[in-house]
């Protein structure tokens, strides 16, 4: 494992979570919260119906790739990277 993605408090329909990852010098190298993330995000909104998700502390560039607002450690909006 190189990285790790926790989606904490969906709360079903109108929900929200807040997004926590970690990721190992291996993981960054290789890209892996890049290359995953965008999944996860399309699965809280869609699949868990989450209208809001925070990303505490998420650096520029990658929230940024995500879909996240402006200030990328407020929220990502109710549409996730893809749709």
């Amino acid at each position: 494992m190189v990285a790790e993605v926790v989606l904490d408090g969906v709360l079903g329909d109108g929900g929200e979570a807040v997004l926590r990852v970690w990721e190992l010098p291996a993981g960054q190298a290789a890209g892996a919260l890049a290359e995953s993330l965008p999944a996860v995000l399309r699965f809280a909104v869609g699949g868990l119906g989450a209208a809001r998700v925070r990303w505490p502390g998420a650096t520029d560039e990658l929230a940024a790739s995500c879909g996240f607002s402006s200030d990328p450690r407020a929220q990502l909006t109710t549409a996730a990277p893809g749709d």
